[in-house]
This record gives C-alpha cells, structure tokens and sequence, in this order.
C-alpha cells in the first residue's frame, strides 16, 4: 500500500467562503433519490445504474462487506488513523471521493463534529443515519465538478484503482478545489501480488497480475496508478508531497510481520530471551529439537549441549572428515563427465552436504554422492516434502494424519518420500539401540555424534539425558537444516558466478595462488581458505543474495512489549521479519538484486558484515553456522579448483515454502576436471 499526501501552494490571498458554485457547469449533482436505486443485475451482482459501466466493480452486499473490511485493514495499517495528512485541529470543508459505504467519511464526521464533510459516489449505497455534519451526494468527480473553488482544506481519496480514466485531470480539479494551503491525501493498493522475495515470479499468479493490468489498460482506466501517484502529483502542481509505504503488514490477528531492517535486529539480537511462536515451529514434526523449542529456557540447554559438536573448535577437529565427503562428490562429478552427462547442481551439493552432516551427527551416512545423477532417494524425498511445508502449516490434521501412517502405508500413499521414510525408520531404529543399550556408542566411527552428547547425564542442567523421541526430532532437524541450506548456497552462487566468467577466472587465479598443485594431500585446510579474500567475498555475496529461510521466524513480545522498527508492540503479539529485507535494503546494499562479490572488498566491507545475518541473529540463530561455513569454503574452492563448469543457467525458479523450494529446471551444468 503507497499512501500519498500533498499540499498545494498558500497564495497571498484572503481564503474563500465554504460555498457552492453556480449551478451552469456541466455535471449535475444528484440527492439520493429511488431512481437510482434501480440498478443494473448482471451475472448474479448488482451494479450502479448511474454513469453505468464507468466502474469496475459491483455495489452488492458483498462488495459493500468488502469495502468495510478494507476500511479496517487500511486503518491498522495507518495505526488507528484515518489518514496522515498533517491537516490541522479544525478542517472547515472535507470532501471524500468515491466515499463507497461512507464509512471513512462517517468516522471522519464523528472525529471533527465542526467540520462540512462531503463524501461523493457513483452509487447511493451509503447509510441515511449519518452525523449531521455529513452529506453524501451521488456524483461523478470525474466530470467538471460543481463544488467552489479553493473551497476545500482536505480532499481524501483511497482505492480509486481502475476507477479514473484521467489521473491528471482529476488532480487538476483537485488543486482548483483546495484552499491554499490545504491537502491532498490519496491512498492507494497494488493490485497485483507482489513477493520482495521474487517466488512469484512464473506463477499462475503472476499471470494473473498481469491479465488484471492489461484488462485496465484496454477498460481505459489504469489499475498500475499505485507506482505513478507521487509524480502525477508533483505534475499537478501539489508541493510537499509525501510518499510513504508501510513496512509492516498484520499477517495475522495478533501476528506483525516487519520489513524494515531496524525491526529485524530488533527482534533478533543477543540480549532478546523472547521465545518462538508454536503456530509455526510445532508444524514441522520437530517439537522437542532445538529448532522446534518454543521455550528460550528449553532451547538454550539443548543449544549449551550441541554447541560441543558445532564451536569452531569442533569443525576444525572434523575437517578431514568434511574434506573426506568433498573428494568424493568431486569424484562422482568427474564420472558424470566422462559418462557424458552433465551435473545437477542442486541434487549434488545436497548430497555432499547431506553426507557430511550424517557423518558428524549420527555416524553414518549413506553416501549420496554415489547415487547415478545424484538421484538419491533421501535427497529427493526431502525435496519434496519441502513443498509440503506450507499445507502443513495452515492444515494441522493433515500433518498429524501423514505423520501417524504406518511407513508401508505412507510409501505407497507417497512413494515419492519412500526415501525419507526408510531413512526415518533407520534413524528409529538406530536411536532405540542407543538409548536402550548405551554401550553402542562405541562401535560409532567418533564420538562427537549428537548421540553422545545427547545421551551423557553430566551434559545436561535441568534434566536427564534426550529421550528417545527427542533424540529423533533433534536428528531430523539438523538433517533438514544441514543438508539444505548450505548446498542451495553454493548453487545459487555458481547461478551467479557462471554469468560473468570474469568473476570465475578471477575466483581460478586465486585459487591457484593459494593452492598451486592439485593431487590427494595437497588440499588447502580451513585456515588457509579462511585468508582467500575473493573467494570469501563470493560466499558473502552468495549468502547475501540468494534465499536463506526467507519466512519469518516468528517470536512473541514478551511482558512489557517492546519497540520495533519505532513502534511500540504489545506484549504477546507475534513478530517476524526476514533476512531477505535485509539483504536486499538498498540503503546498505546499493543495487541489492546484482551479485557483486567486489562489495565485500571496499572499505566499507568491515561495515557491510553486521548487516550479513543468512543464519539470523541472536540467541536462537543458526547452531551449526560454523560448519555452514566450512563446507562453503571448501566446496567452493574444490568445485573451481578442480573443474571448469559450462554452460549459463538463465533461470532458476523458486518459491517460499518456508525456505526456497526449488522448481525444475534445476542448475545443471557440464563440470570438466581441469587438466595439469
């Protein structure tokens, strides 16, 4: 929503009386009287019979309920006001254009008692019982208007989308109507879906979007007027004209969902204990995790106990095994080059990913990356039970319905996520040996698993070690977490990379300066990667650009409330905001939408990094960004290292489930092995 508010000159000039003109112009207005009352039925709705057809839509019940709506929802978007022109204590003369039901023009009479408010309409749908100071009259303010000039302190308009032929004129009659000094507000709604995030991109709701603006521009009354307001005005001749749209939107009746990056540290930084909204993160089958604690208490112990696995610490112990699981991938990728086939990029990255997160945490893993085309059934199931975030959000039963089928059941019901659910049921099987017989520990290849940390009474505070369930939730959220995220990464940057090779042959030239020879043992270590500027400042870019968790993850204002984006929030109201506001704030991050790594080599670099949250920030961020970054550096440098990629994606389709779900076609790519 963009609302609009200008003013128009003060002339040296005494202000004219609040009068109405003669009666020699060329519209007529009209009272409510029953001849216009006789509408026009078409297809089941009812239409105004007067200047028929020069509106869009119909004057039903319905609509009438639907404008009302709007009325509220406009309201809690402006914080209780009817509108934020600064317009004074005592308006003399309001007029409201295209009023509807009357019902902005109702409040406003009741707010200013002494004021004259006039509210016009093509349809006489408003109520007889009004404040005395009100008058609605049925009219058209497109035509020439009967009203005295300069007789007006404030003209409101809100929604007249696909309602005007003439912007301009319409504004010309509106600065001759206006007193000096007095002002203009018009607000105004985008009709066609729009996402910061791009996922609606090649929907059919895009399509639709689109079919809608061509329909008002061949209806010769545009419905794109949202984005031309402001200099339409400014043309008019209005001064102070002030464009504002809202950064907050009530996603729910007690949920707030911000855009701003101010509201986003607000909510998300190191001194906020405030816990998570159950709504959500009970939806994912993860309750007893340290993803789906909604208690900060409760996720902070099992955060204090996993923290051992994933400090830096930990990850510079497990590089040989990460390294171990890269070499493999590269490996695999070889082999699907001399076979002839190119690579998916996006089923590949996940499986090494995948591989290396089942090592660390449970021990094993099923080796991913040796599956032909990297068609690994855990890795597609997963894929597509992504999809099915959103239903399992909003349609609870279905979740519990789908999650409490027998596996055999579920496989043949979905056999697309037999995969995922025999992996579950290893897990199952796995973790009931452990708890139940502790000793089995030890045949594990390490022991730095979530089981032996999990399972140890002297790591816990409050309680005893995880109980079986937990320990099964827990493990599902870090593979779904480990294996995801990092690789989608990695392939969004190689996305951007491979459409300006200049950029690859620069990461190339790095690369072979710090890594000389290639051959087994040769392999730069972490620390080594960690002092390669440019390839560190394409992982940032790549994190910066590309979609992390892009929904909001959603906490709850604790007592007292709390200031967010500058505004004061009540206690126990939902908020979120998303790291994609962040990255894409033109204001930190000048041209957001280009990739350009170079950004995190200028002197503003050190600046540019507090405002780089892909894993969030604050108590709750992501517990195992430390190895996320591991495995980006090396899967990076290993990957243009050792080959080079061809051909150019143009296109890589995602939407919003939660994180990015990816559409086909995926990034697939000839990966050579480079010859020395």
């Amino acid at each position: 929503m963009a609302v609009q508010s200008a003013q128009i000159p003060v002339e040296d000039e005494e202000d004219l009386d609040s009068a109405y003109g003669g009666d020699d112009t060329k519209s007529e207005t009209y009272t409510l009287q029953s001849r216009f009352r006789e509408y026009i039925y078409e297809n089941g709705r009812r239409y105004n019979s007067y200047q028929a057809g020069k509106y869009w839509g119909p004057n039903d019940i319905p609509f009438q309920e639907s404008l009302d709506i709007s009325h509220h929802l406009f309201c809690l978007t402006l914080d209780g006001d009817l509108f934020i022109a600064p317009i004074g204590p005592q308006p003399q003369r309001v007029l409201d254009l295209g009023t509807g039901t009357g019902i902005w023009a109702i409040d406003f009479a009741d707010q200013y008692p002494s004021a004259s408010v006039i509210g016009n309409d093509l349809s006489p749908i408003q109520p007889s019982f009004v404040p005395p100071n009100l008058e609605f009259e049925v009219d058209d303010f497109e035509l020439e208007w009967t009203y005295r000039k300069e007789s007006f302190d404030f003209i409101h308009a809100r929604a007249l989308y696909g309602s005007v032929s003439d912007h301009r004129a319409l504004y010309r009659q509106v600065i001759d109507h206006l007193k000096p000094g007095g002002w203009f507000e018009n607000t105004e709604i985008g009709v066609v879906p729009y996402s910061d995030d791009g996922t609606i991109q090649g929907t059919t709701l895009e399509h639709w979007g689109e079919l809608s603006l061509t329909a008002g521009d061949r209806f010769g009354k545009t419905l794109r007027i949202v984005d031309q307001t402001e200099e339409l005005m400014r043309t008019a001749g209005f001064i102070n004209v002030t464009y504002k749209s809202c950064p907050v939107v009530r996603i729910r009746p007690d949920e707030l969902h911000f855009k701003s990056t101010d509201a986003f540290f607000d909510i998300y930084n190191a001194k906020n204990r405030w816990d998570k909204d159950a709504a959500l993160y009970h939806s994912f089958g993860e309750d007893e995790s340290s993803f789906g604690y909604v208690s900060h208490r409760e996720a902070k112990e099992r955060r204090d106990v996993l923290s051992k696995i994933f400090s830096v610490k930990a990850v510079e112990g497990a590089q040989n095994i990460i390294l171990m699981k890269v070499n493999k991938l590269c490996d695999a990728l070889t082999r699907q080059y001399t076979s002839g086939r190119p690579a998916n990029l996006l089923l590949a990255f996940r499986c090494v990913t995948m591989d290396v997160i089942t090592y660390l945490c449970f021990g094993q893993s099923g080796d991913a990356v040796e599956n032909p085309d990297f068609h690994d059934p855990l890795i597609e199931a997963m894929h597509n039970s992504t999809a099915l975030a959103p239903v399992f959000f909003h349609f609870k039963i279905i979740r519990k319905l789908i999650m409490g089928m027998p596996p055999d059941m579920a496989k043949k019901l979905a056999p697309e996520t037999a995969g995922l659910i025999n992996m579950q049921q290893l897990l199952k099987g796995q973790i009931d040996g452990h708890v139940n017989d502790p000793e089995t520990l030890e045949a594990l290849p390490h022991k730095t698993t979530i089981y032996h940390v999990l399972l140890d009474p002297n790591s816990h505070k409050s309680r005893g070690p995880a109980s079986a369930k937990s320990l099964y939730e827990e493990s599902q959220a870090l593979m779904f977490g480990g294996g995801d995220t990092t690789a989608n990464v990695i392939m969004i940057g190689s996305f951007y990379l491979l459409k300006r090779p200049v950029l690859v042959n620069k990461l190339k030239e790095e690369l072979k300066e710090y890594w000389p020879e290639l051959g087994p043992g040769k392999e730069p270590n972490l620390s080594v990667l960690e002092k390669m500027p440019f390839l560190n400042a394409i992982i940032k870019e790549s994190l910066r650009i590309g979609p992390g968790i892009v929904s909001g993850l959603p906490r709850i204002v604790p007592a007292g409330g709390a200031i967010i984006g500058g505004k004061m929030v009540a206690a126990g109201t939902v908020v979120s905001s998303s790291s994609w506001f962040v990255h894409h704030d033109a204001a930190i991050f000048p041209e957001p939408d280009i990739f350009k790594p170079e950004r995190w080599q200028s002197e503003q670099a050190k600046e540019l990094d507090k405002y780089l949250v892909p894993f969030s920030k604050g108590t709750r961020m992501c517990l195992g960004f430390n190895l996320g970054w591991a495995e980006l550096r090396m899967i990076f440098a290993h990957t243009y290292r050792k080959f080079d990629l061809d051909p150019r994606a143009e296109h890589l389709p995602w939407r919003d489930v939660f994180g990015p779900y990816y559409r086909k076609p995926n990034l697939t790519v000839w990966m050579k092995p480079v010859e020395e």
